[in-house]
């Protein structure tokens, strides 16, 4: 993964980390096309260091 994270990428490290439920409830604010974008960028990310999650979290 890139060093640099795009900020859909850095939403998606986010909602992964809060947990299901928390992300759940942020997501019900979204409209359908940030939805699939934020998805996509959930999926981009699913191999993300923990050091690469940290630096979003921090």
């Amino acid at each position: 993964m890139a060093t640099e994270l795009s900020g859909e990428q850095k939403a998606a490290i986010l909602l992964k980390a809060i947990g299901e439920e928390a992300a759940a409830l942020v997501m019900k604010g979204l409209d359908p096309k940030e939805i699939r974008r934020l998805g996509a960028s959930m999926h981009a990310t699913a191999n993300i260091t923990r050091e690469e999650e940290s630096s979003v979290i921090d």
